[in-house]
């Protein structure tokens, strides 16, 4: 039995220093890893610093609805907060390739525009969780029948929640829409009452959720509503590089004549995500 003990005690001072350098590893990691997502929190929600963020991506994507064709996409979205103003653009155009048209075989292949958007919204933060909002843009949207369009709106936008892995807000405002449609259908312009829900869940630290429903109401005519929602979920690859897998859907509850209400878009893409260094929180 003296022996048996001997040996076991042997083996345990053998194995406890290579089992504590492990341990010590796997908790410095840990901790760097975390350390690193609190410094791209703090920097996002820090009022007296800067921010910047930057997603870009280029794919495909599957339509349905008026359009029922498959597309490349791309698009990018950029976030610059200086102190308490957070400046936010997004760009995109969604295009078709048409190889061959029974209608005209003589023309060959064919790029043609469907859906071009430029968006600018400057957020003022009232305090750390709310803030008062200024937007506008343009589109052309021939997947609708909308040649030309543009929009503008004020509301307030509030942080429900707002931690290191989920982030809650809900805006309302105006917002008003016009467009300029194809003859013979006259021009819409619509004064809309505004409601956005946007949701952000980091569920690893290479997957995040996120949710984002657009609902405009006419005030004047309550048969006139737009509801824009997509889903969609980024994976982090390396560093930069990301994959995101998307589902769009626009409800227009009286559109252009001969087109239908809803149109849905499943895209596929590649990209890189880019935040601001990591100097000023050090």
């Amino acid at each position: 039995m003296k022996v048996a003990a001997q040996i076991l005690l042997t083996f345990v001072l053998l194995i406890t220093p290579a089992f504590s350098k492990n341990l010590l590893a796997q908790a410095e990691a840990e901790l760097q890893e975390v350390a690193e997502g609190e410094i791209t929190f703090f920097q996002e929600r820090n009022l007296e610093g800067n921010f910047f963020q930057n997603d870009t991506h280029f794919g495909g994507i599957l339509t349905t609805g008026n359009s029922q064709e498959i597309t490349l996409q791309g698009s990018s979205d950029t976030v610059y907060r200086v102190k308490r103003f957070r400046n936010e653009w997004n760009l995109g155009g969604y295009y078709d390739r048409t190889a061959f048209n029974s209608d005209s075989p003589d023309e060959g292949p064919q790029t043609n525009a469907k859906y071009v958007f430029g968006a600018y919204r400057m957020d003022y933060f009232l305090s750390s969780d709310t803030t008062y909002f200024l937007e506008g843009g343009g589109f052309t949207d021939e997947i609708k029948g909308i040649p030309l369009g543009g929009f503008g709106g004020t509301g307030v936008s509030h942080y429900f929640i707002w931690t290191k892995k989920t982030a809650l807000n809900l805006s309302g405002g105006y917002t008003f829409v016009g467009e300029d449609l194809n003859d013979p259908n006259p021009s819409r312009h619509l004064h809309n009452a505004k409601v956005e829900l946007s949701f952000r869940q980091v569920i690893n630290p290479h997957v995040t959720l996120f949710l984002n429903v657009d609902s405009l109401k006419d005030v004047t005519d309550l048969e006139e509503w737009l509801v824009n929602g997509n889903i969609h979920v980024q994976v982090k690859l390396y560093k930069i590089l990301s994959l995101f897998f998307g589902f769009t859907a626009r409800l227009d509850n009286q559109p252009v004549p001969g087109f239908r209400k809803l149109d849905t878009m499943t895209n596929f893409s590649l990209g890189i995500s880019f935040k601001s260094p990591e100097q000023e929180n050090k």
